[in-house]
């Protein structure tokens, strides 16, 4: 289960933390216990060479909001699910600017999510159509799983499924189940759009970023692992767990994204994916 995993909390504040330095997050969304820890983990090793980290989180973060902007404005989604989302003010920013043609549910497990709710409520950061919800994406049944949530949204509308710094702490297994329920669930709406941010082993040999994953790895006393070797095993799996068109983009790839001019562009992909035979917005 996912919630084995949540040890990784301390590494979402320390994004969380890269977000607002570059305005992409309020200050509600940040306590000052979490800057103070975020602070302290910019201090240490494996984090202190951050230039290289901040851009690939920096990167990774904008093109995903480029892509789901696109599928927004021209692939018919109007639904969004956002999972493991921490403190990730993506929901805010993007009901600011879609307004009530946009649902977006934020979720995470159960404390998580209930921190979350008290610090956009505290911040008058929620509106209409803007949730947190407790999800573990571990579990297949139930009212935390990710197939119960998908049940409830409305069937005439397109969705779209978020999974942003998730899949590298997950074991292969639990990726493939996700993937299969979010594929199989998604496929009776009109439009679907999944996005997930992956890491290829053939970009990412080299001795700094392996040592760099050893080092975080022991940090959140878990592994963090490349599950896949190149972009053709990646579409493999893709297709194996339902998903019927993928593609694999470099950030600075694109349009609108603004991701450019950062070093680690190269080593981060995102990957699009639909239960249908067109990615929304493409």
């Amino acid at each position: 289960m996912w919630s084995n995993f949540a040890r990784v909390s301390p590494t979402a504040r320390y994004t969380g933390a890269v977000w607002r330095r570059h305005g992409l997050s309020p200050a509600a969304l940040h306590p000052l216990p979490d800057r103070v820890l975020a602070a302290g983990m910019r201090l240490s090793a494996p984090l202190r060479p951050d230039p290289l980290l901040e851009g690939l989180l920096l990167a990774r973060h904008v093109a995903i909001d480029a892509l789901l902007t696109r599928a927004i404005v021209d692939g018919g989604v109007s639904q969004v699910i956002e999972l493991a989302a921490g403190q990730s003010a993506r929901g805010w920013r993007f009901k600011q600017r879609f307004g009530t043609g946009l649902r977006y549910i934020e979720t995470d497990l159960p404390a998580m999510a209930a921190r979350k709710q008290r610090a956009l409520q505290r911040g008058g950061l929620l509106s209409s159509g803007h949730e947190v919800r407790a999800l573990d994406a571990g579990v297949t049944t139930g009212p935390l799983s990710l197939r119960t949530l998908l049940g409830a949204l409305a069937p005439d509308r397109g969705v779209a499924i978020i999974s942003e710094g998730l899949l590298n702490y997950l074991p292969l297994q639990t990726v493939d189940q996700l993937w299969q329920d979010a594929s199989a669930g998604m496929r009776r709406f009109p439009a679907s759009l999944y996005l997930a941010d992956t890491y290829l082993a053939s970009d990412n040999g080299d001795l700094l970023t392996r040592g760099f994953l050893a080092a975080l790895s022991v940090m959140v006393r878990g592994a963090v692992r490349l599950h896949f070797t190149d972009a053709g095993t990646l579409h493999a799996r893709a297709r194996r767990d339902g998903w019927r068109s993928s593609a694999l983009l470099a950030p600075d790839a694109v349009a609108g994204s603004g991701a450019g001019g950062s070093g680690a562009t190269g080593r981060v992909r995102i990957l699009c994916a639909s239960a249908h035979d067109r990615l929304p917005g493409a």
